[in-house]
């Protein structure tokens, strides 16, 4: 960065991407953002993403970590059936990077951000001997109420939109092979990370994550869902917080997770399913009749999705069933405080 100061970027940024809209009525460069709240209920989440315990910078480039660091509060917004409104990023970047590194990573944000709809409105930049990045983003709901995690019933059907594993088999494909080249860069526009279909698969899972937001925000829109959750620490661990937000125990069907590499065996398979994490993938708590409507009148593009359990009464636990057995595999969902 030695040839990018703090005031040259925030500069380069209000010119090139402080673009106005009536609900922003200021550009970059205030000590604070302006902000014009739109009819509904506002929704706001933060992530944080710090080098070394969310990511290792040799294995990006600036611009793919930009994406995800979006993708990630993006799939927040979803799971609360929120419209992306509005964001904040925060960025600190060890100054012996090079010295585009920065504005390679903010041309990126700003595009993505753009992309799913919000504005860059504000945030701060900083140095650090790590990189490390929080986003704040801001969602929408225009009409009827958030999805929370604690509308689930019991009986309720549990289902997957999106896919999970792929995630945590990129990460560890990337864990065993990253040190023979240099940092992945580009996006899905420009050729694929892998030659293999199934490893460029897993990368594309782990970097740059498809988030369901139209799913959700139909769902939400169409009053067609109960509670809801994006899988971010994992299938088992996050349908646990959804079955005690809700007080319902949970039942996760292990046949129905959806099938994952050829090379892989099936009960090795579903240890990733449920301990991956960053999948981004949404849990939801729907009813029979609910689904029934989401079957008849869900759009025919819409990405997998598939019933993967049940709620019921009792108490709050999940209960794993492999072809109405009951199994007991080991759930460690991601913690950032273990190391």
């Amino acid at each position: 960065m030695s040839r990018w100061s703090e005031a040259k970027l925030i500069e380069w940024l209000r010119h090139t991407r402080g673009r106005r809209s009536p609900a922003v009525p200021t550009s970059i460069g205030d000590d604070a953002t302006v902000l014009n709240p739109p009819a509904g209920r506002l929704v706001v989440t933060q992530d944080a993403l710090v080098e070394n315990v969310d990511f290792r910078a040799g294995w990006f480039g600036p611009e793919l970590l930009a994406r995800k660091a979006c993708r990630a509060n993006v799939s927040d917004l979803a799971a609360m059936g929120a419209e992306p409104w509005t964001c904040w990023l925060a960025l600190a970047v060890d100054p012996g990077k090079p010295a585009d590194y920065a504005r390679r990573f903010l041309s990126a944000f700003a595009d993505e951000v753009e992309r799913f709809g919000m504005s860059l409105v504000g945030g701060d930049l900083s140095s650090s001997d790590q990189v490390f990045i929080s986003v704040t983003a801001m969602g929408v709901v225009r009409a009827g109420l958030p999805v929370l995690r604690s509308g689930g019933r019991p009986g309720d059907w549990v289902l997957l939109l999106g896919r999970v594993g792929w995630s945590r088999w990129g990460l560890e494909w990337l864990e065993a092979h990253a040190q023979t080249f240099g940092p992945l860069s580009g996006d899905e526009r420009s050729g694929l990370f892998a030659a293999d279909p199934e490893v460029d698969r897993a990368l594309r899972a782990h970097i740059l994550p498809e988030v369901p937001l139209e799913e959700a925000l139909w769902l939400q829109r169409h009053g067609l869902v109960h509670a809801m959750i994006d899988i971010s620490d994992g299938l088992g661990c996050d349908l646990q917080h959804l079955a005690e937000a809700s007080g319902c125990r949970a039942e996760l069907w292990l046949e129905r997770i959806p099938p994952g590499p050829s090379r892989l065996g099936r009960r090795e398979w579903e240890e990733k399913a449920i301990n991956g994490g960053e999948d981004f993938a949404l849990l939801a708590a729907v009813s029979s009749s609910q689904w029934r409507r989401i079957r008849t009148l869900s759009p025919h593009d819409w990405p997998s999705r598939r019933i993967i359990g049940r709620l019921r009464a009792g108490r709050p636990a999940v209960r794993f069933r492999r072809h109405g057995r009951p199994v007991v595999p080991t759930v460690k969902g991601y913690d950032h405080f273990r190391r």
